[in-house]
């Protein structure tokens, strides 16, 4: 019988090792670096007129991207408060910045606003702060922390905020800071007054069940009225 053997099979060729771009420097060749993917873009953020940043001890930092805005009343900005039922204490330290928050190097706060240069600060408890200026002077030795000033908005207490509260601040020409939740007034203090020509930014920072806030773009200035001045 005759016996039929199956050709021979070819073994595929050798793949080519994968150029080495050493060795393809070193003759000159253009060596094409592979391309990393794009991200996939980033979902437009809810609150986009607010700059959020991590806290060590709190919740958070907030600061308004644009000025505050000018009315005939005065500089006015009003954020809504969420809160947690899971904390039973917290609420919020709120006031201005004094310099634009882009140039706000965030390392430096180590997580409070209470290091931001400048700031003007209401805390929960309504007493009033105010952080040094970079360049102010110092007596020797002395640290570069927030001072508390004599005046106090005794009315003011921030723990007693509800999920969906409205707290507005109107600062006066001649300094006077006026409070408002929801609309009413809540309480009055002296501030150092202002420069007119000088910007200033919202600033918000969260404690403990105060989780979120959203800043009102086109909120106006509450009007005046006679009382307001007793």
């Amino acid at each position: 019988f005759t016996e039929e053997r199956p050709p021979p099979v070819e073994a595929p060729p050798p793949t080519p090792p994968p150029p080495d771009p050493k060795a393809a420097k070193k003759k000159g060749a253009k060596v094409e670096e592979p391309v990393a993917p794009e991200p996939p873009p980033r979902p437009p953020s809810p609150n986009p007129t607010l700059s959020r940043f991590p806290s060590k001890q709190y919740g958070g930092i907030c600061l308004g991207q644009d000025p505050i805005r000018r009315f005939p009343e005065g500089r006015f900005f009003e954020f809504e408060v969420a809160v947690s039922s899971e904390c039973v204490c917290g609420g919020v330290l709120l006031g201005v910045c004094r310099q634009d928050p882009t140039l706000v190097d965030v390392e430096r706060l180590k997580g409070s606003l209470m290091y931001c240069p400048g700031a003007l600060l209401l805390d929960s408890l309504g007493h009033l702060w105010e952080c040094p200026r970079d360049g102010d002077p110092l007596l020797p030795g002395a640290l570069r922390t927030p001072l508390q000033l004599d005046s106090t908005l005794a009315e003011w207490d921030a723990s007693q905020l509800q999920q969906g509260d409205v707290i507005g601040l109107l600062i006066r020409p001649w300094g006077a800071w006026f409070v408002y939740v929801n609309k009413k007034l809540a309480g009055k203090l002296s501030s150092p007054i202002p420069d007119e020509t000088e910007e200033l930014w919202p600033a918000v920072e969260l404690i403990g069940r105060t989780h979120t806030v959203i800043l009102h773009p086109n909120a106006k200035a509450p009007v005046l009225s006679p009382q307001d001045f007793a």
